[in-house]
């Protein structure tokens, strides 16, 4: 399962479009300043050394700004993942067993900003959410004709469900 996803992933990252953000075809505009470039650099290179690279997105030379393009890397263990990263760069992580103790691995790490998970098990999404200890939960969970989308807030305590369309849903 997972060769076949990491595949998908390259193939649709192989199709987003880095530059101006300014222009209609532009899916990944610059991050926020120099700071910030070279931080992410400097983490881009120790994956470099340390993961395996899964896949980067073509980019054309962009004029003016900090510019990175998107990547993905796969790395051994979650606690591989030694600090927050704002910017495209993902980090994959292949695991098998209970999934409540890959969610007390993230946990460990002591930060996070969301967590996210694909199930059709309703008990299994609330569990797992409430076990996370992040400032947002998202569930996703597809059904025909329709695919929910739960959010839970934690720094708002506030929660909501609203109906999507599953083409709408495998398209974002």
């Amino acid at each position: 399962v997972a060769d076949a996803l990491l595949d998908m992933l390259a193939g649709a990252m192989a199709q987003l479009r880095v530059g101006d953000p300014a222009c209609f075809d532009t899916d990944i505009g610059p991050v926020i300043d120099a700071e910030a470039h070279a931080t992410l650099e400097r983490h881009l290179a120790r994956l470099h050394r340390e993961a395996r690279l899964i896949a980067r997105t073509p980019m054309d030379e962009q004029p003016g700004g900090h510019y990175i393009a998107p990547i993905a890397f796969e790395v051994a263990r979650v606690a591989e993942v030694t600090e927050e990263v704002f910017g495209p760069v993902l980090h994959v992580v292949r695991w098998s067993g209970d999934p409540a103790a890959l969610v007390a691995q993230i946990n460990a790490l002591g930060y996070g900003l969301t967590f996210g998970l694909q199930t059709r098990i309703d008990s299994r999404a609330e569990r797992l959410a409430a076990q996370a200890r992040n400032a947002r939960s998202s569930h996703f969970q597809q059904s025909a004709p329709i695919s929910w989308s739960i959010r839970q807030n934690r720094s708002a305590s506030s929660a909501f469900a609203r109906p999507k369309p599953v083409k709408d849903w495998l398209t974002t």
